[in-house]
């Protein structure tokens, strides 16, 4: 099933800082590694962005695969038909998350945690819809709401609520401007998170006027933040040529 660990996403990184600490490790917070140091295909270790080097026997790399062998190992010191394999996956999609701080009174609506929509049942269509860069008039979302289970993420009579919808990284010339800036991405920002709300409303009147906080994050946003290539919500997409034997081992 899906869980949530109590307050917030928070808490889980908490617990891994303390399990780090608790073996005597050190974290180092904003620090972009920019190499996998390699000698005669041996791992030496890493490479940071101000230029030191960490001496290491083993690397756990949670970075997508396309920055971890060819931004960080590089394509040198691999072999080709493993550069292949690479190149045959498919990424999945992204998507475009609405954060929303609301005072509805989310009890008298009778909703859940998590509220699946489908405005049509026609998935695979909405499937190529989205592969082809587009997305789709009626699309599908999650409503989220993390304070009905968990009231310590929201003051109180208020909560959170979090929509989101599959989105293409490829949106109109990728969402605009690539680096996330522009009027030209801002505007079309705006009109998703527009789109989202008006559809969200269906469920839940007059919610546009109980609005206290709205943020919105694109593709783009997610590639930023993440280093995840093209903002791929799943890494490898789902396929069933990629599930179980068809996906890269850990």
């Amino acid at each position: 099933g899906i869980y949530y660990p109590k307050g917030g996403m928070q808490s889980f990184a908490d617990v891994l800082v303390k399990g780090l600490k608790k073996y005597k490790g050190e974290l180092l917070l904003n620090t972009l590694v920019t190499e996998i140091l390699i000698d005669r295909g041996r791992i030496q270790g890493v490479e940071l962005a101000d230029g030191r080097r960490i001496k290491a026997i083993y690397i756990v790399s949670n970075a997508s695969l396309q920055q971890t062998f060819y931004k960080l190992v590089g394509k040198e010191h691999l072999k080709g038909r493993f550069i292949k394999k690479i190149e045959e996956k498919e990424l999945s999609l992204s998507c475009f998350i609405l954060y929303l701080g609301i005072d509805l009174d989310l009890k008298s609506l009778g909703l859940n945690f998590r509220t699946n929509v489908y405005p049509t049942y026609d998935t695979e269509r909405q499937y190529e819809i989205l592969k082809g860069g587009e997305i789709p008039e009626e699309f599908a979302f999650v409503m989220t709401f993390f304070s009905l289970i968990d009231p310590t993420t929201a003051p109180e009579n208020k909560h959170t609520l979090i929509i989101t919808t599959t989105a293409p990284y490829h949106y109109q010339g990728d969402w605009g401007a690539k680096e996330g800036r522009g009027v030209e991405y801002r505007r079309l920002k705006e009109n998703i998170m527009k789109r989202m709300i008006e559809k969200a409303e269906k469920i839940m009147p007059d919610l546009s006027s109980h609005i206290i906080y709205q943020e919105g994050a694109t593709p783009i946003t997610l590639e930023r933040q993440t280093l995840n290539t093209q903002g791929a919500m799943y890494g490898l997409a789902a396929t069933p040529k990629q599930i179980g034997p068809g996906r890269f081992k850990n």
